[in-house]
């Protein structure tokens, strides 16, 4: 059975590539929604490197140079089965209303090592 989808409650952001971020400091997860309407998660993220991405001019260049490549990235939105529409993975789709979407399977942005 698939673990239930948590998503970290996010706050808009002004930046071209990036729509909104959240952080759970108690999971240590960092959450980054593009201007595509992908939500990814990323694991084990200091508390310090949050707060220098508050602070950052540029949330695109910091993500890129801080984030990106160096942690282990869930996409939390995927296709629906049934018409293909992009969603929260879990969720019923908005579009067809007749399947929840799915997990993409495959990889993302795998951590350098």
């Amino acid at each position: 059975m698939a673990e239930p989808v948590v998503l970290v409650p996010r706050t808009t952001v002004e930046s071209s590539n990036i729509a909104s971020v959240g952080y759970s400091e108690q999971d240590r997860t960092l959450a980054v929604e593009f201007q595509s309407g992908a939500i990814f998660q990323y694991r084990d993220v200091e508390p310090g490197l949050w707060e220098r991405f508050c602070e950052a001019t540029s949330k695109g260049s910091f993500f890129a140079l801080h984030v990106k490549g160096r942690y282990r990235a869930d996409k939390m939105t995927g296709p629906c089965p049934s018409c293909g529409a992009q969603g929260v993975i879990g969720t019923k789709c908005a579009d067809c209303g007749c399947a929840e979407h799915a997990r993409e399977e495959r990889r993302y942005e795998e951590p350098a090592r």
